[in-house]
């Protein structure tokens, strides 16, 4: 239940932010999903789980894909959705 709500508000305010910029295209809003995730989600996650518990890079990668993969595609949804 708590990673469905997570998930529901992430995306949220991942739409939010693609309305914010203006984006109408199913490449840009890909491309601001893809910088949301670096910026929140992928640096943040890179920084608990590789600096400080020492996870390899690799499983981060593997770790972290998911979010990069949900991101993408919902920010190229809510961009072409009307």
């Amino acid at each position: 239940m708590i990673g469905f709500l997570s998930g529901l508000i992430s995306c949220y305010v991942l739409a939010n932010v693609v309305q914010f910029s203006g984006v109408s295209t199913l490449i840009d809003g890909a491309m601001v999903g893809f910088v949301c995730w670096v910026g929140f989600t992928g640096a943040t996650t890179y920084n608990n789980q590789v600096n400080f518990v020492g996870k390899p890079v690799t499983l981060w990668a593997i770790d972290s894909g998911y979010n990069l993969v949900s991101f993408v595609v919902s920010g190229a949804v809510f961009a072409i959705w009307k």
